[in-house]
């Protein structure tokens, strides 16, 4: 449901953290001439140096890229696999 929170554990530099994540619903994209229903999610992140809103980054993923994800900070997009 939008606005949910979920932690999820992430193994980063040799140590285990809670990474959350909030859900923000579904935005449409398009890429590669089609268009993409996906889901919008935003990690709770540390604003300041990098990010100036916690909104700054977002991840969308589409049930159809199976591993893969497209991740957006700011107006540019990184693929990540």
């Amino acid at each position: 449901m939008e606005g949910d929170t979920v932690s999820v554990p992430l193994f980063m530099d040799e140590e285990w953290f809670q990474l959350k994540a909030v859900y923000a619903g579904n935005k449409d994209i398009k890429w590669n001439g089609e268009k993409w229903s996906c889901s919008l999610i935003h990690p709770v992140i540390q604003t300041g140096r990098i990010w100036k809103n916690p909104d700054d980054l977002a991840v969308l993923h589409h049930e159809r890229l199976q591993s893969h994800s497209i991740a957006r900070r700011n107006a540019h997009l990184i693929w990540i696999h």
